[in-house]
């Protein structure tokens, strides 16, 4: 592999990235959520109306950060996708281009590629490679 393919490869595989980083932050806004609900609910003081209100606000607060954290995380990865959509489909060869869509939107493995492709696993790292160099940065 040569430094501008790798760097291609770098650039494809943020799409991956960027979803691992979605699927976290889901997973804490989800945590989050239930947190500031139990927090409520265990308050110990329910005839504290001050204390209470300003526990609804922190609890507020909370779910806010999380769902903003998790709402610019989705912006990111979409912006990433359709630039790895965009030098995907700019490939003029539907072949090398499917092999790029195959490997780094759908994550397939090498071995999964050349099933569903009926090409050598030889054949599909050396579409990749040949894909990789029609891709313009």
């Amino acid at each position: 592999m040569t430094e501008i393919q790798l760097e291609k490869i770098n650039i494809l595989s943020r799409l991956k990235f960027a979803e691992k980083k979605i699927r976290s932050l889901a997973a804490l806004k989800e945590r989050d959520i239930q947190r500031a609900e139990s927090f409520l609910k265990g308050f110990p003081d329910k005839e504290d109306q001050a204390g209470m209100k300003e526990c609804i606000l922190q609890t507020e607060r909370l779910k806010k950060i999380s769902a903003d954290n998790y709402n610019d995380a989705l912006k990111e990865y979409n912006l990433i996708y359709e630039d790895t959509m965009r030098l995907i489909n700019d490939i003029p060869d539907q072949q090398l281009a499917e092999t790029l869509r195959l490997r780094y939107i759908d994550d397939l493995t090498w071995e999964e590629i050349a099933v569903r492709t009926y090409y050598s696993l030889r054949n599909v790292k050396y579409m990749h490679k040949k894909a990789l160099d029609m891709i313009k940065i």
